[in-house]
């Protein structure tokens, strides 16, 4: 999260990466996929923040930040 707070986007996607391989069941979980997407945004991966969005969406329907954050990125794409 250090990374994430002092902007180096591309230290803070590795960080982010790791920690949510040893346990997407954490409680702060969606957290970090929330901060994973815009790192990813920041540093150009599009694709993939995509991707991710659309993966926590699925598991937290209920959440409007997420589908707000996704229709963010997909008008940047112009999808």
């Amino acid at each position: 999260a250090q990374h994430y707070k002092n902007g180096n986007f591309a230290a803070a996607v590795r960080g982010y990466e790791e920690g949510l391989r040893i346990s997407k069941s954490h409680p702060a979980a969606l957290s970090a996929q929330l901060d994973l997407s815009y790192c990813y945004l920041r540093t150009g991966k599009l694709i993939e923040a995509e991707a991710l969005l659309k993966e926590a969406l699925a598991d937290h329907e209920d959440k409007a930040e997420i589908a707000i954050r996704l229709a963010k990125i997909q008008l940047f794409m112009w999808r």
